[in-house]
């Protein structure tokens, strides 16, 4: 096809794991552009294409582009990749999903709380860097509610809505196969791969190693009082 073709239609996926918070499958992609048995680039008489992404993808661009080249020329995978890649320089200046408003603060119950010990300046600082935003330290957050509807079942210290709150919530459920960090007493408070926290301090998207080995207990006096939290 490449031998003959002046045109080229593209069909390709985006993600980015740290920015996006990208969920891909590493099985959504059909087979390489050079098995020649592919079915949607077998020939150059087709008029008709679907393409899509299996599994549960989230935050990826799937996009589409329609190359030529002049004078008759065949359309090769060299020029293919050379034009992605100017698209793709393109892409990565996209801003990340936490410019997007993700809150949905109006479906959880929220409380502010008392700290015995420890601060509202303590669990400030304990925020990972890119949940920051949309996030208040001195609450209890109560079913908590990612963009995808996925539910956590507290917040201890902070009310959220940022587009992550794994990060910062506790007591998730993974429905979602491709997304582990969704599950668990502490869901995604170890971030991403290329995050790097030490003991004290949150990088990315994770929390601290003393925050991810800790244990949390909560008090609650009577439903006229205020929630008091020990972390």
């Amino acid at each position: 096809m490449f031998d003959r073709s002046t045109i080229c239609e593209v069909y390709f996926v985006v993600y980015n794991f740290k920015t996006w918070y990208s969920v891909i499958s590493k099985k959504a992609f059909g087979p390489d552009w050079s098995d020649k048995t592919a079915p949607w680039i077998s020939d150059d008489d087709g008029t008709s294409n679907n393409v899509y992404v299996n599994g549960h993808p989230r935050n990826i661009l799937l996009g589409y582009t329609l190359l030529s080249r002049e004078k008759g020329n065949p359309m090769r995978p060299p020029y293919v990749r050379e034009a992605m890649m100017i698209m793709l320089k393109k892409i990565s200046q996209f801003s990340t999903t936490n410019a997007v408003d993700c809150s949905r603060l109006d479906e959880s119950v929220v409380a502010p709380v008392h700290f015995h010990t420890g601060s509202t300046e303590d669990v400030s600082t304990s925020i990972p860097p890119t949940q920051i935003s949309g996030t208040t330290a001195g609450y209890l957050q109560l079913r908590a509610v990612s963009p995808e509807g996925l539910p956590y079942a507290m917040c201890p210290g902070v009310k959220t809505g940022s587009c992550r709150p794994s990060s910062l919530c506790i007591g998730g459920i993974n429905t979602l196969k491709d997304d582990p960090s969704a599950c668990g007493d502490y869901a995604g408070y170890g971030g991403f791969e290329g995050d790097k926290p030490t003991e004290t301090e949150a990088d990315g998207s994770a929390r601290s190693l003393n925050d991810l080995n800790s244990s949390i207990m909560i008090f609650i006096r009577d439903s006229t009082a205020t929630s008091s939290v020990v972390v």
